[in-house]
Order: structure tokens, then sequence, then C-alpha cells
């Protein structure tokens, strides 16, 4: 198939004729959720905490929690991408201990 013609049957996140997921959104990394894999996840999740404020980026949130379980490096080595690496530790562990 040519350049064009793969590049004309595919959509942003979209799963293309022979299987493969194409990630054409900006700054995100391969790893990241795709929107249907978010789609399925956001319910299950929080909109806020018993303390503190409301979550305004949960997908950015998730992403960074689950590059550092994938890379298993520190949680002051998240890429900033992610958010701030103290906020994102504080969710992991506040969703953690109520079992989310």
């Amino acid at each position: 198939m040519s350049a064009p013609d793969y590049a004309q049957h595919l959509t942003k996140d979209s799963t293309c004729t022979h299987g493969g997921v194409h990630r054409w959104e900006a700054g995100l990394s391969r790893a990241d959720l795709t929107e249907t894999q978010w789609q399925i996840l956001d319910p299950l999740l929080p909109d806020r905490g018993e303390r503190g404020p409301p979550i305004l980026d949960k997908r950015r949130t998730v992403n960074g929690i689950l590059w550092i379980l994938r890379t298993g490096a520190p949680w002051r080595d998240m890429p900033e991408r992610y958010g701030k690496w103290n906020s994102v530790f504080i969710r992991f562990t506040r969703w953690s201990k109520s079992g989310v």
C-alpha cells in the first residue's frame, strides 16, 4: 500500500484495516490510553476525592500513573506532560487506598 493510500484509511486513534492502532495526537506517548480505552475507563474513576480539588484532567493523571508503573521510574522522574509528579502520586495513593 502506498503512503498516500495508507494515510487515507486512517483516522485519529483508529484501528486501520491491517489491525494496527495509530496515534496521531500530538504529544501523546505510544503507550498512553487510546480514546476507546479512555471511554471505558473514565466512568469507573471518581471525579473528585474526599479531599482536595476536582481532578482537572483524569486522563493525563492516569497516563502518568501508567507511565510510572510501566517504567518503574521514581515518581520525580515522571515526564511533565503528565502533570506535577506529586499531584499524580497523591492521586495514585488516594485511589489505591480507596480501592480504585
